[in-house]
């Protein structure tokens, strides 16, 4: 029965083609050729190995101890991450796009008084404790452009820049890997305002962002002889800069799914989301090849200060069509179609563009976008995996888990 819905599916997608092909509405040898490839190649990677978790996990120092015993911390980073939006007091509904549209629907904010935890006030003792207490080496934050740019791009705010600096060089000479990350999810008001990652006129102010960024802790560095002393100890490993955390789920949750900003019916939609997503690699190739002439401009090498490794944050999700009543099981075929479109957009033209240098989504009457650039082509030094659980689809709606033994606390992972 599967090999006959797979053949009726495959039927289905050539008639298709061909019809969509007569009406000139889109590149259809792409788009079919992508989905046959992923017909083929589904059974290896589509392997669901459960695993069972421990009723009662070790506490932090015991699990700390035993990763330290089966480690080598100068070759292996082992670290915690967090996000200024997430951690801190910063952030505000005045300068942040989530701020604002948190208070827009009435969302718990970081800033409410129940909240306890503040990074950006504190971060050295969660650095301390995470160095002394839980064996970690690397700690991985971001930096936050509404706050490094409250009001616009001319403005730059110099305590904010000196201030992610001092947690750069803090971090370094307590024997902590810093990976710097310059987009979280969150966006200055005024950028978002102005169309953000949707307009191809807009990537320049990321750009410069994150240039500036990298110079003003790369002066403040170069100053410190004993920040310098703690790069040189630090070897093999050294900083990581990030530029965007997960850009396919910023895409996809503001302009598709409407869960975060801008939430606009008027600027939502797959060709919205594979504009944006085209534009945010865009930005990532900008500033990996900005950063990486800073860095001579600057003659940090006569530092013995290593050229900045350069990549981005990736959300991995299985998405598998839901088979738990005939509707579902029947509607399969149509369901992995789907499963696949949404694989081209958050897979597989991500992994073209830093190949072939070529950016491509055609989905039938909804999308096509074709963008090229060659110095995308390598412009990865590391990819940074964030592995969630499945999620699973009937024809083009998500469907939640009910299962108590599959739900996690958070409905989005």
């Amino acid at each position: 029965m599967r090999a006959v819905f797979r053949t009726f599916t495959l039927i289905i997608a050539a008639v298709l083609s061909g019809q969509f092909a007569q009406a000139g509405l889109f590149d259809q040898s792409y788009f079919f050729s992508y989905i046959f490839k992923s017909f083929q190649n589904n059974a290896v990677y589509r392997q669901e190995k459960p695993f069972e978790l421990p009723e009662t996990l070790p506490e932090p120092a015991q699990l700390a101890d035993s990763i330290a015993q089966h480690m080598d911390p100068q070759a292996f980073l082992c670290g915690a991450s967090t996000s200024e939006h997430q951690c801190s007091k910063q952030c505000t509904p005045e300068i942040c796009s989530w701020s604002r549209f948190a208070k827009q629907h009435a969302l718990p904010q970081p800033t409410d008084e129940q909240y306890p935890m503040d990074w950006w006030k504190y971060y050295r003792s969660y650095i301390d404790y995470a160095k002394d207490t839980l064996k970690l080496n690397a700690i991985r934050f971001s930096i936050e452009w509404a706050v490094v740019q409250p009001n616009g791009p001319r403005f730059w705010n110099q305590q904010a820049l000196d201030h992610y600096a001092n947690l750069f060089i803090y971090a370094l000479k307590k024997g902590v890997t810093p990976l710097v990350c310059f987009h979280h999810y969150t966006d200055p008001c005024w950028f978002l305002d102005m169309g953000g990652f949707e307009k191809d006129q807009n990537v320049k102010y990321f750009a410069s962002y994150c240039k500036k960024v990298y110079q003003e802790i790369m002066k403040a560095v170069q100053k410190d002889n004993d920040a310098v002393d703690a790069l040189k100890e630090m070897l093999p490993r050294q900083p990581l800069w990030a530029t965007f955390n997960a850009p396919e789920g910023y895409a996809f949750r503001g302009y598709h799914q409407k869960q975060g900003p801008p939430a606009d019916m008027r600027r939502s939609g797959l060709k919205t989301v594979a504009q944006v997503l085209k534009n945010t690699l865009e930005g990532h190739v900008q500033v990996y090849h900005v950063l990486k002439k800073v860095h001579g401009d600057m003659h940090l090498a006569d530092k013995h200060i290593q050229v900045p490794m350069v990549g981005f944050l990736k959300n991995i999700h299985q998405i598998d069509p839901e088979q738990k009543t005939w509707l579902q099981r029947g509607a399969k075929p149509i369901t992995r179609l789907m499963t696949y479109v949404a694989d081209m957009i958050q897979n597989g033209s991500i992994y073209r563009f830093f190949t072939e240098g070529e950016f491509r989504v055609n989905i039938p009457f909804c999308a096509s976008i074709k963008h090229s650039n060659r110095r995308a082509i390598g412009a990865l030094d590391f990819i940074g995996l964030n592995y969630y659980s499945n999620r699973h689809m009937y024809m083009t709606k998500q469907i939640e888990p009910r299962d108590p033994e599959l739900c996690t606390d958070n409905r989005m992972y």
